[in-house]
């Protein structure tokens, strides 16, 4: 938990309120029981504070993220509404299963996209498996993996860091399913 503690006190001088030290300490979730401490000056610009509160929310970010992907992967080996390879999480796009979609930074990657009922496909080239019509090659499928699931009202999140090198390793992309 984050907690933020002031220490005031009286002088000679009457009672005033001293601020000592800002005191930032977080536990955060996937690191074993290291929990992180910033210790900032009360005097210290507002900068300074706010680069300390920026980089113990992105360390948050990144354990919840990596927790996350854990889960998909777990669950995904289970067959528990989840998919972890790109064949699969392109299938439950077309069916409209997906939830949440997650993908890898630095994913990426050509395909194909049908013309007629607008399914993703790893392939080049081919016909649609769904409909038969001639598939058409796009060079960002991610991108149109991306669109068609906000268009789908899908949540989607691109990983980085740790978590990110754990879902390329289980192929890069997945989803929660509904």
């Amino acid at each position: 938990k984050q907690r933020l503690a002031a220490e005031v006190g009286r002088d000679e001088h009457g009672l005033q309120a001293r601020l000592a030290e800002v005191e930032v300490r977080g536990r955060l979730s996937g690191q074993q029981g290291k929990g992180r401490e910033h210790v900032i000056a009360a005097n210290a610009p507002e900068r300074q504070i706010l680069e300390a509160v920026l980089a113990i929310d992105s360390r948050a970010e990144r354990a919840q993220e990596l927790e996350k992907v854990e889960l998909l992967i777990r669950s995904a080996a289970k067959d528990e509404r989840a998919v972890a390879t790109l064949a699969k999480t392109l299938e439950a796009l077309h069916e409209k299963r997906v939830r949440e979609l997650l993908y890898s930074q630095g994913f990426g990657g050509s395909g194909s996209v049908c013309p007629n009922c607008h399914a993703l496909f790893a392939a080049d080239a081919g016909n649609c498996r769904f409909c038969d019509v001639l598939l058409k090659p796009t060079d960002d499928l991610v991108e149109n993996v991306v669109g068609t699931a906000l268009a789908g009202g899908s949540s989607v999140e691109q990983l980085r860091g740790d978590a990110a090198k754990k879902l390329k390793a289980a192929g890069g992309i997945g989803a929660f399913l509904k």
